[in-house]
């Protein structure tokens, strides 16, 4: 049989009397913990939090390995509508929700993963590289922060709304988090 041994090599002895309420009230007595929110509460440490975070990515290639399964897992290789209408409430017949539901995809699909990458604002991403790109982010900062926009200079057919990612990190400084 083992036994527990204290800091100077001598067995620890076990009590042998119940817990009283007195000596619950005597811990809880010195646990105050300050009420504050989450977020208060982690904001002094994110910015070391979020570096170490963004070195570990870079450097260790387990870490680098293992969010990139994440993201695998979690956007895959296209990010796709999986349309399914309520074809009974919409007073439509299966078949005919079948075909709106493959048409729409059809058109999501056109739209998200156009080559002009005409739903980025920056007209340099697909749907799926901007959903990868998040995922990834919100896997090592904890958010992602996105804006959407509307193209007011486009005179075509194509919808004017887009969808701008930004980066927690450019406009966040140490000053920002009060101690």
């Amino acid at each position: 049989m083992s036994l527990l041994i204290d800091t100077s090599g001598k067995p620890l002895q076990m009590e042998s009397r119940p817990l009283s309420t007195q000596s619950i009230q005597n811990n809880m007595d010195f646990w105050q913990p300050a009420l504050l929110s989450i977020d208060r509460e982690h904001l002094p440490e994110m910015p070391l939090r979020n570096s170490r975070a963004r070195d570990i990515k870079r450097t260790h290639g387990y870490a680098n390995g293992a969010e990139q399964i994440y993201v695998d897992n979690i956007v895959g290789h296209q990010f796709r509508l999986s349309a399914k209408p309520n074809y009974k409430l919409l007073g439509l017949d299966a078949e005919k929700a079948s075909l709106w539901a493959k048409d729409v995809e059809a058109r999501f699909t056109d739209w998200a993963e156009d080559p002009d990458c005409w739903i980025d604002a920056e007209e340099k991403r697909t749907l799926t590289m901007m959903a990868r790109e998040s995922v990834r982010h919100y896997a090592s900062q904890g958010e992602i922060l996105a804006s959407a926009e509307w193209r007011r200079y486009a005179n075509n057919h194509r919808p004017q709304t887009c969808i701008k990612l930004i980066g927690c990190g450019s406009f966040l400084t140490t000053s920002n988090y009060p101690i």
